[in-house]
């Protein structure tokens, strides 16, 4: 198992199953809202390539032998106020998973600032950001 971290700092990985606000994904493809939930998210499969959003892709979708972090539904948002997710974007991204459980990443990498969410392990493809 590699550490979640490490992978992190890698230049090209997936979020994969990142529950996202489609209103919040500029340029939806009509495919990633096919599966709205009430509250307006999808589950999504990012992909982080050199500190940027390459692709929105709907769950399920990346590729299973690629490097990736599976969230489990955990929540993404972009870290600017009023920003959105899209392929081209900068990977600056907020996960949230709730009770005070969160990890910042710049640039598609984890931030010490407003972190506080313990890295655990990473998958190829399966696992869960703890």
């Amino acid at each position: 198992m590699m550490d979640t971290s490490r992978l992190l700092a890698s230049e090209k990985y997936w979020l994969k199953r990142a529950r996202v606000r489609l209103a919040m994904v500029a340029d939806a493809a009509p495919e990633l809202g096919a599966r709205v939930a009430a509250d307006g998210s999808v589950l999504a499969d990012i992909r982080v390539e050199d500190g940027l959003i390459r692709a929105l892709l709907p769950a399920g979708s990346a590729p299973c032998c690629c490097r990736g972090v599976d969230l489990e539904g955990a929540c993404v948002l972009p870290l600017e106020a009023g920003g959105s997710l899209r392929a081209g974007g900068p990977a600056d991204l907020l996960i949230d998973r709730g009770a005070e459980r969160r990890l910042v990443l710049r640039g598609g990498a984890i931030s010490t600032e407003g972190c506080d969410l313990e890295v655990a392990c990473c998958c190829t493809p399966g696992g869960a950001l703890e």
